[in-house]
């Protein structure tokens, strides 16, 4: 029905756009997330070390699955569907883990003010070490499945089974990021603000799981033409509760600083459109790779209100009245007017320039509806001609920007070759009664997890 989006610019003004983009957006959420007073030189020199890393482990990712290649990748036995289905859901596990373990630890920071050091081995910390090595764990079997089953080079390998060495790409970052943090501590001392480099990081690595996860369910299912919701499938759930998930740390991360009223001096001392801003990009951007990965118009719309839902659902499970789900209310509202407006353009479109018409009417809707949600649910914020200069010039530029990633990435996805023949049927109904089972399994375990949890005496 729709032609895959072709770009106007050349594929290197693509990669050199996007990548100075990234750059420049790094560095302006160092910036605010604030220098330390001392020893700024080791600070610089270990951000740009970061990136650094950054740019070899893109290199590699752009070496071993997008370069050109000689020859061609030798046939190997990749993953069935069923396997891709269960990775998916194995990650989507280890992305639970790591959400509500990363709630769990900002509340218990914000209600016990517990030091660096000594919460290393609370249970916040336990969970999240488990979702992380949940993934390093699925990453060392890609590993062992390209070395098992492939023959040639590494990019030959990597080539011929894409899904393993997906897998193997994200762990390596988690095995950067998992000593990031600590590291950071031990060289800058405690963070200044949320919005420190190795958190960014880990935000960074949890969209890389929901895409992931996204890529490995579409592959094993039979392409579709444009939906609604009407024609969701069962399975749909694992890529929609991937990036719910993606969107709750996001959310977690970007905004949680405007919370409240004891709000701190450098994040105050931001511009006062970026909150604003922030909202917009990240609904924006998830909304948009929802929509056009799954091709389901309302899909925005499922995962923006299902972050908020699940948001609330966690502010009551751990009795924290001071943790806000105001900055998900402002992102659902502009997702269900988008997948209305996705109605007219996002199921037709064939060249960029396209998208135009409709990443004006957006940016309109977005500064209708977000700026006064802003300032109604962030009391810190206040009404200055700035704030509405600066918003009505950065919207409709994050807009485009979220648009056009979300969009590019998405189709990506929808345009990876299909594994849909699966194992044995017996072995497909065999884990259709496992998933479940594991699944209320493993939630009855958290939930004696949490609620056991002694908090710290300090």
């Amino acid at each position: 029905m729709t032609n895959p989006t072709v770009s106007v610019f050349p594929t290197r003004w693509r990669v050199a756009t996007a990548t100075l983009a990234f750059v420049m957006a790094l560095l302006a959420i160092v910036y605010w997330g604030g220098i330390p007073a001392v020893n700024q030189l080791g600070f610089a020199l270990g951000v740009a070390s970061v990136i650094l890393v950054l740019a070899i482990i893109g290199g590699l990712a752009w070496h071993l699955l997008v370069r050109p290649i000689p020859n061609a990748p030798r046939q190997t036995k990749t993953f069935s569907a069923l396997q891709h289905r269960l990775i998916a859901w194995v990650l989507l596990v280890n992305s639970a883990c790591l959400i509500v373990g990363a709630f769990w630890d900002e509340v218990w920071h914000r209600r016990y003010g517990l030091p660096f050091g000594e919460d290393f081995f609370w249970r916040p910390h336990l969970m999240i070490y488990f979702g992380m090595l949940l993934t390093i764990a699925l990453a060392f079997y890609g590993l062992l499945t390209l070395n098992r089953t492939a023959r040639g080079t590494f990019q030959q390998r990597f080539r011929a089974n894409p899904s393993a060495g997906l897998l193997v790409l994200t762990g390596l970052f988690w095995l950067y990021v998992l000593p990031a943090d600590p590291v950071w501590h031990a060289l800058y001392g405690i963070d200044l603000t949320a919005w420190s480099l190795p958190h960014v990081m880990v935000a960074f690595s949890f969209i890389m799981i929901a895409v992931l996860a996204t890529t490995l369910y579409i592959i094993s299912q039979t392409p579709t033409e444009w939906r609604t919701l009407r024609a969701l499938r069962l399975g749909d759930w694992i890529p929609l509760s991937a990036l719910v998930f993606s969107m709750m740390i996001l959310m977690q991360l970007l905004t949680t600083e405007w919370e409240g009223v004891q709000t701190l001096p450098l994040v105050l001392n931001r511009p006062d459109w970026l909150l604003a801003l922030v909202l917009v990009v990240g609904s924006t951007f998830t909304g948009t790779l929802a929509t056009r990965s799954l091709k389901m118009i309302g899909a925005s719309s499922l995962v923006l209100v299902g972050a908020w839902a699940l948001r609330v659902g966690m502010i009551a499970l751990f009795d924290a009245p001071d943790v806000s789900a105001g900055g998900w209310v402002a992102s659902a509202v502009p997702a269900v007017v988008m997948d209305v407006i996705a109605l007219g353009w996002f199921a037709r479109y064939k060249q960029p320039l396209a998208l135009m018409p409709y990443v004006a009417v957006m940016s309109a809707l977005h500064l209708i509806i977000i700026l006064p949600l802003t300032l109604m649910l962030y009391p810190v914020m206040n009404a200055t001609p700035s704030f509405f200069i600066g918003s009505a010039i950065s919207i409709p530029l994050g807009t485009l920007w979220a648009v056009w990633v979300g969009g590019a990435l998405g189709d990506q996805i929808t345009q990876q070759k299909r594994v849909t023949e699966t194992t044995a049927q017996e072995a497909e109904n065999w884990v259709r009664v496992l998933m479940p089972v594991v699944g209320v399994a493993m939630l009855i375990f958290g939930a004696w997890f949490i609620l056991t949890a002694t908090p710290p005496v300090i």
